[in-house]
């Protein structure tokens, strides 16, 4: 049976303690996770530059024309709207005055009516009629010029309900 002399078992008590030590030390360092091998860091990807595509620009709808208020006479030219179902004059009115040579300019503004503008009353045309425009939906428009002295009904024939007049003098 061999000794080891009494400085021997101290050195070995010592190391061990020193062991116990930097265990503890490492355990409290990390958490009381096992220590693990540093990994390199991760590189930051660098940045690539996106284009956005350019929004196409939204259309503007056409505003539709309006009507100034005005008791006339007319001469020149006037614009007259048929919107939905009615005529629209610049009287305010569904008559109207203009001197002999005035050109009235109908426009159908409405967006889903076909229109026509024909001489005649309550949808049934005059004989001979002196005009029949038609005016599809949307912004067609039509003109007839008055020449002639006189009183002109004017009725659209598939809505027998819009009527108007035109007094020439």
């Amino acid at each position: 049976m061999s000794r080891t002399p009494a400085g021997g078992q101290r050195a070995g008590q010592f190391a061990s303690a020193l062991v116990l030590v930097a265990t503890l030390i490492t355990a409290c360092a990390t958490g009381g996770q096992e220590p693990s091998a540093v990994s390199p860091p991760t590189p930051n990807p660098t940045p690539v530059a996106t284009v956005a595509p350019t929004p196409e620009p939204t259309p503007k709808p056409t505003p539709n024309p309006t009507l100034t208020l005005d008791p006339g006479p007319f001469s020149g030219s006037v614009l007259v709207l048929l919107e939905d179902l009615e005529f629209l004059l610049p009287t305010g009115t569904q008559t109207m005055t203009a001197t002999a040579g005035t050109t009235v300019i109908f426009q159908n503004i409405s967006r889903f009516y076909f229109h026509s503008v024909t001489h005649g009353e309550n949808g049934i045309p005059n004989d001979p009629r002196l005009f029949d425009l038609k005016l599809d939906a949307g912004g067609a428009s039509a003109s007839f010029t008055f020449d002639e002295v006189g009183t002109y009904r004017i009725t659209c024939l598939p809505h027998p309900g819009m009527n108007m007049t035109v007094v020439v003098n």
